[in-house]
């Protein structure tokens, strides 16, 4: 069933110098249900600045109703730290608060500017700091907010603010424009890629360092729109006014067939259209070296049985595989990402060309890591196989692929940026096949399984998916 998100898209920037060894080197964005004391929905601390697995501003964070009848207004408050691990309100450089309510079946953007008019505010809990004049006001209700209209804001500077503050100094370490995938292929993971192109392990570790909460996930679902509706390719190149991580391909969106009704299980019928906006995903499955980097509370221990991943040598850049579902989501959203729904996964796989597998249309034989050929007997390093036109690896085989949908059957209406209507206890959908499989059937890009959230197994892994930068 296809049904509107009911969230928030939450952008925060900055007028002061940001990144490494600036005054402003992480953002901690904390989200509660009904004011400064209320319940804990969101928590995050991001460092900023080029390399190292920073991100650049500004920030977006997307926050999901949980569609519990409680309407209470979010509380949001964004801390500018001089630390790149974050800081308290008493320690932060700048503060802005501000408070939501959801708006049913909608989708809102608040922009937050931690600003230097504000460095030394004092605002109280129940009040927010006046960009302009950097006098506290009291919070009001859906001050700021303005609805989703399909393209992001960029900078502060470029779009204005609310209060008229302008500022065009450029932040200390600039995040430089992403050139895009090579003709080689796409940009090395977590792990290594069939590619290598060229990355130590250290780099590959430290591009894993980014420290996040655990709900707020990059949005899935926003683009631009001008360039949704001139892209034709997966694979598309990023520009300059659309920004991946170096470890993700852009995949430019549009319109697709998804699901199968031929040869494909009958999970994946029927075959219906679909339309997406632009989106990052991993080149390349999560390895066990960047799963190792994830802190707790973010991550928990993967399970270690016969033929889990972790703790077995030579198995650094395999997989991560035996983690449930839960596991595989805090993880992403511990990156600042979140799982790919089903239907950005297909897509990916598909290509722009439709194929009915990641490689193409020929029968799957030597093209990836699966139990006829080359018949491993355990998951394969990354990157090795079965690499798409855009440069994804491994999206047939090797391990299989938790998605961010709850299982059900396919709508027969065509959707947009559709994911499926959660409900408690439900299965969640995993998709690719695994190295264990042997009938070319699992190994189809519209093949679909599923299984409980606990699910935890030598079979699945992940990967994960974020909106670009915009």
């Amino acid at each position: 069933m296809l049904v509107p998100r009911t969230q928030l898209l939450v952008g925060v920037d900055t007028d002061l110098p940001w990144g490494v060894g600036a005054r402003v080197q992480s953002v901690s964005l904390e989200i509660r249900r009904g004011g400064a004391s209320g319940a804990l929905r969101d928590q995050r601390v991001t460092a900023l600045g080029a390399g190292n697995g920073r991100l650049p501003l500004p920030l977006w964070v997307t926050v999901l109703s949980t569609d519990d009848g409680d309407t209470s207004p979010l509380w949001i408050e964004a801390l500018g730290c001089a630390r790149a691990d974050g800081c308290t309100r008493e320690t932060a450089v700048a503060v802005q608060r501000a408070s939501v309510r959801f708006a049913v079946g909608e989708t809102q953007v608040l922009r937050v500017l931690l600003a230097g008019a504000c460095a030394s505010s004092g605002c109280a809990l129940t009040e927010r700091c006046t960009v302009a004049t950097g006098r506290c006001v009291a919070i009001d209700d859906q001050a700021d907010v303005q609805p989703f209209a399909g393209t992001l804001p960029g900078r502060w500077a470029d779009a204005g603010s609310p209060d008229a503050a302008v500022f065009d100094a450029p932040p200390v370490d600039a995040p430089a424009v992403d050139a895009g995938p090579s003709a080689d292929g796409a940009p090395a993971d977590d792990g290594a890629s069939g590619t290598d192109l060229g990355r130590s392990d250290a780099s590959r570790d430290a591009a894993d360092a980014a420290d996040a909460g655990t709900d707020a996930a990059m949005p899935s679902d926003v683009a631009d729109a001008a360039d949704a509706a001139s892209a034709t390719d997966t694979g598309a190149r990023v520009d300059a006014a659309t920004i991946c991580p170096p470890e993700m391909v852009l995949v430019a969106g549009g319109t697709f067939t998804m699901g199968d009704d031929g040869s494909a299980p009958v999970g994946a019928q029927p075959a219906h259209r679909v339309t997406l906006s632009p989106y990052c995903l991993d080149a390349t499955e999560v390895t066990v070296d960047a799963w190792s980097l994830c802190p707790a509370p973010s991550c928990s221990t993967a399970y270690t049985g016969t033929y889990c991943n972790v703790g077995v040598t030579d198995r650094s850049t395999h997989p991560i595989n035996c983690v449930t579902w839960r596991q595989a989501r805090s993880y992403c959203q511990w990156r600042g990402k979140d799982l790919p729904t089903e239907a950005q996964w297909e897509f990916a796989a598909r290509g722009a060309d439709g194929n009915p597998y990641p490689w193409g249309s020929t029968s799957p034989g030597a093209q990836l890591c699966w139990n006829r050929y080359p018949s491993p007997g355990s998951t394969c390093r990354v990157g090795t196989f079965a690499r798409t036109g855009a440069g994804f690896a491994d999206l047939a085989g090797n391990a299989a692929e938790w998605t961010l949908d709850c299982f059900g059957m396919y709508p027969s209406l065509p959707g947009t940026d559709p994911i499926a209507l959660e409900s408690p206890g439900c299965d969640r959908v995993y998709r690719g096949g695994s190295w264990d499989v042997s009938a070319a059937a699992d190994v189809l890009s519209a093949s679909r399984n599923h299984n409980t959230e606990a699910y935890q197994l030598y079979s699945v892994g992940f990967r994960c998916a974020r909106a670009p930068t915009l």
